[in-house]
């Protein structure tokens, strides 16, 4: 009676993944799971948010205060956001020091790439839904340094602001795009990353000749019963964070009232940074430069064993990378 089913799924007991990246490997399918978290926490939440400026503050505190377990919910999608997040930084690392974006994943790293902007766009738009003074002074201030940046600020605040003031109206589009646009295009292209991954496979590292190849791990059931435990693992940690320093929610958002501390995201301060310390032109020509250059990354490394130097290279430039974006965020935080 089983038999078709069990020759369907054949291929997929069979699939193996590299036993170099068998621990590694699981950021990315952690990164999966907890982004359909997410996704099932927004639903919940959606359900008795209320958009707009005259209600959004009330709807986040009765959902904090009155619904039950509203206040769990709250805090593990707020902090299931930086876990997620967090993991897209983990990953794209792990794809670049393994030289997983050469042949034939080019076009799954350009794809990875845009799913890490969508995931930090929605962790950008989901600041201001509160709608209290945290959220509102932040926005303010991240309005202003975006406008900063010529040609490139204007076409952000038009897109997302939608013009120059801040309140229901751009309240009402952030909510839009974090709820209506942005989770469709990020599956959109989830969709494309992964049957890109069920393609081509896990690239395992290039190895030097005479050297042996060890076994792979299997897909099934031995990554799959390794992923659930880790996921087990990372979940209480999230659950155990989210009780233990749930989302302070601020008096209502007043224009006439300013925060004089709106500090940005840890996710969002090394860019604040990096702008702020920048003359606006200069600053625009970077932040698209350093995109481009990390697109056109497997274009620039298409050797499949390049020299030590090449090799000492790439990894240096990464580590520079690395230690620049965590500098900033720090004097960004000390600030």
């Amino acid at each position: 009676m089983f038999a078709p089913l069990k020759e369907l799924l054949r291929p997929e007991r069979e699939r193996t993944i590299p036993v170099h990246l068998g621990r590694w490997s699981y950021i990315g399918a952690l990164a999966l799971v907890f982004l359909l978290v997410q996704t099932a926490t927004g639903i919940l939440l959606m359900v008795y948010y209320r958009p707009s400026a005259a209600a959004a503050y009330f709807s986040t505190g009765i959902i904090a205060d009155e619904v039950r377990l509203g206040w769990l919910i709250r805090s593990v999608h707020h902090w299931g956001s930086d876990l997620l997040i967090l993991l897209g930084f983990l990953h794209l690392a792990r794809v670049y020091f393994t030289r997983a974006y050469q042949a034939p994943q080019q076009l799954n790293w350009m794809l990875g790439l845009v799913l890490l902007v969508l995931i930090l766009t929605l962790g950008f738009t989901g600041i201001l839904l509160p709608w209290d003074q945290y959220a509102y002074w932040y926005m303010d201030s991240a309005r202003r340094t975006i406008s900063a940046i010529p040609v490139l600020g204007n076409l952000v605040l038009g897109l997302i602001w939608g013009g120059w003031e801040l309140g229901e109206e751009v309240l009402l589009r952030f909510y839009a795009f974090h709820v209506g646009v942005l989770p469709w295009l990020a599956f959109s292209v989830l969709f494309l990353h992964l049957l890109l991954v069920w393609r081509f496979g896990v690239k395992a590292p290039a190895r030097s000749a005479g050297v042996a190849t060890p076994a792979a791990t299997r897909s099934l059931p031995d990554f799959v019963a390794n992923l659930f435990m880790v996921v087990l693992i990372v979940g209480g940690l999230l659950l155990s964070v989210a009780v233990i320093f749930p989302p302070v929610l601020l008096e209502r958002a007043d224009p006439l009232v300013p925060l004089t501390y709106a500090p940005p995201r840890w996710y969002l301060l090394p860019l604040r940074e990096s702008l702020r310390g920048l003359p606006g032109v200069t600053a625009a020509v970077a932040v698209v430069a350093f995109t481009l250059l990390l697109f056109l990354v497997p274009l620039l490394d298409r050797q499949p064993a390049p020299p030590t130097w090449n090799r000492i290279v790439q990894r240096a430039l990464g580590i520079l990378v690395i230690a620049a974006w965590i500098l900033l965020g720090a004097r960004g935080y000390l600030r």
